[in-house]
């Protein structure tokens, strides 16, 4: 990355901040300016490394959640076929809603305090029929009584709420 931009942005700012000092604080303004350029280019380079070197690893956290989802969607699939459809689409709903936020999340600015990195603006509402989903699909799997007995009761009650049919 060519720091030359920058650092001559530094340097104008410097020089304006000691024009209004006079002639003998602007020479000493580039007197400094000189002998800072490979101090602020080391500086530049080092924050621009650890900005990299984070990216890397939210990176690597991210890609350790998907192997771990993907896993378990193996592991439900093979132990409890009737959850594994319902799990598929809860997880592939979340990635459809909340992977663009997160995507998104790329192009903000560095959080610069430990307040900064709550995340309080990820809108997942429209998770809630496909976590309901999933969540009666593992109540029929680990219930006491036959899958099919639940899933009729649940259709008489369901009918009995909603009123007389046609």
């Amino acid at each position: 990355m060519e720091l030359s931009p920058y650092l001559e942005t530094l340097q104008r700012e410097l020089h304006a901040a000691a024009a209004p000092g006079g002639p003998e604080v602007t020479r000493t303004a580039e007197l400094l300016s000189g002998s800072l350029d490979a101090a602020a280019r080391l500086c530049l380079l080092e924050a621009l490394s650890d900005a990299a070197a984070e990216r890397v690893r939210i990176s690597g956290d991210l890609s350790e959640v998907q192997r771990r989802l993907e896993s378990y969607k193996a592991m439900i699939r093979v132990e409890a076929p009737g959850v594994s459809g319902a799990y598929s689409t809860l997880v592939a709903e979340t990635r459809r809603i909340a992977g663009p936020q997160i995507s998104a999340g790329w192009d903000q600015p560095s959080v610069e305090t430990d307040d900064g990195v709550h995340v309080a603006d990820v809108n997942v509402d429209g998770l809630e029929p496909f976590d309901d989903a999933f969540l009666v699909a593992v109540g029929d799997h680990l219930g006491l009584l036959p899958a099919w007995l639940r899933r009729a009761a649940r259709r008489m009650m369901s009918r009995a709420s909603n009123g007389p049919g046609p």
